[in-house]
């Protein structure tokens, strides 16, 4: 694994890298190996150049014209080896993935949907979209039963998770049945409609004034937030308690 770990960084020239003399002299780098082979290979660095990967090397006396090296290219072999080592890592990965299964469940209306992945089904499950009641069956095989997910997969996720989940989903949809509500902003654009409870917490945190204009989606006219003619009881302010 270090062999490997060092080709990838002479490759790249994470671990020094190489460095040549150039026409005037100065020592230019360090550049990785991959860079230098491009170089070579366009003619930018020629046989004569000298370079070195060593990165104790300090003077010009240090360094090695590039065709005293084996195959007169130290650059190509490290290149490959990296390539090599790269390519082989990926395939390992590869080896490692473990294909997703497909799901088919059926809805609230008894309706079958799907095929979804793995991760999609976990996601919703987690997400309170199923209960551990809902029907399932692996895709492929149109004469399997459904099964409920707890059947199936029992602990698919743990109550701990799954309940307060389906709570905090439960509260949200009773939020969003209540009224809805428009309003207009500064330049006059009527925005909307959002449900009551959002528009309550708008106006706590000093969202709207008593100014700010606005109707209920059964309405056509817009009035002020703090006019009567707009039942918005619910929207005032909380009162700060008087002192005893």
């Amino acid at each position: 694994a270090a062999g490997m770990a060092d080709d990838d960084a002479a490759a790249s020239g994470s671990s020094g890298g190489w460095r040549y003399v150039d026409n005037n002299g100065k020592i230019q780098g360090p550049f990785p190996a991959k860079m230098m082979l491009a170089w070579f290979e366009g003619k930018f660095l020629k046989p004569e150049t000298k370079v070195t990967n060593d990165p104790e090397a300090k003077k010009e006396e240090d360094f090695k014209a590039i065709a005293y090296f084996e195959d007169g290219n130290p650059f190509k072999p490290q290149v490959e080896k990296a390539n090599g080592a790269a390519k082989k890592k990926e395939e390992d990965d590869e080896a490692l993935i473990i294909p997703e299964e497909e799901w088919e469940y059926k809805d609230e209306e008894g309706n079958k949907q799907g095929p979804f992945s793995d991760t999609n089904m976990e996601q919703w499950y987690k997400a309170g979209y199923f209960t551990t009641d809902t029907l399932v069956r692996l895709a492929g095989d149109d004469d399997a039963e459904f099964k409920k997910i707890k059947e199936v997969i029992p602990g698919f996720v743990p109550e701990e998770v799954r309940i307060p989940l389906l709570e905090a989903k439960k509260k949200k949809e009773q939020e969003d049945k209540g009224p809805t509500y428009f309003f207009l902003d500064d330049e006059g654009n009527e925005k909307g409609p959002y449900p009551e409870a959002k528009m309550r917490e708008w106006y706590r945190k000093g969202y709207f004034h008593e100014g700010t204009k606005v109707r209920a989606s059964d309405e056509k006219e817009c009035y002020p937030l703090g006019t009567k003619q707009l039942n918005f009881k619910y929207l005032k302010r909380a009162e700060k308690p008087k002192p005893a």
